[in-house]
């Protein structure tokens, strides 16, 4: 049991680092658009808002998703989907799509999906990561989130001065992939 906790918390690790960076390749864009004009600032606020916004819409949806297809199966294909948006992004954006608006497009659909999931973190981490209560539980992912958030930001600093920010989202597209496998086998 103990040795499904450490590879789960290694897996939350590894989805939370790719998600800082593919973050800051979202963020890098939209700088990078505003900068000509001196609105780096209200790029990056345009784009938050396409994302949160559907996600608003979206969120409710998820106990109806869920009583569709369970919550492990739910989450396993939302997750999925959010591995094969971030791929597709990053195929987009290195077939020379105008990133800002592609990422637009990309973020209002993975604000819906990451939505939809946040709702079912909690569900999962009781289940995966048992404790006495909820917040030991989540207590344990936060910790992984918490070093993949600084770890993620500190690579992410790197890439992205070696690198285009597609690859910020093909880092976390295949960062999420062990822990999909590992809810599909556990």
């Amino acid at each position: 049991m103990k040795k499904n906790r450490n590879l789960l918390l290694g897996c939350i690790f590894l989805s939370s680092f790719g998600s800082i960076v593919a973050l800051l390749g979202s963020t890098t864009i939209s700088t990078e658009v505003g900068s000509g004009e001196g609105a780096g600032a209200s790029y990056t606020g345009v784009l938050l808002a396409v994302k949160f916004a559907p996600a608003i819409i979206a969120k409710p949806y998820t106990t109806w998703l869920v009583g569709r297809f369970g919550t492990r199966k739910f989450f396993v294909i939302g997750q999925s989907l959010m591995v094969i948006l971030n791929l597709s992004l990053a195929g987009a954006l290195q077939l020379g799509a105008p990133a800002y608006l592609t990422l637009l497009l990309f973020s209002g659909c993975m604000g819906v999906v990451g939505s939809m999931l946040h709702v079912l973190v909690p569900v999962m981490m009781k289940s995966y990561l048992p404790s006495a209560t909820m917040a030991g539980s989540l207590s344990k992912a936060a910790v992984a989130n918490g070093l993949a958030s600084v770890f993620g930001a500190l690579f992410a600093t790197f890439l992205l001065a070696q690198l285009a920010p597609a690859a910020a989202f093909v880092v976390n597209g295949v960062l999420t992939i062990p822990y999909i496998l590992f809810l599909l086998f556990n």
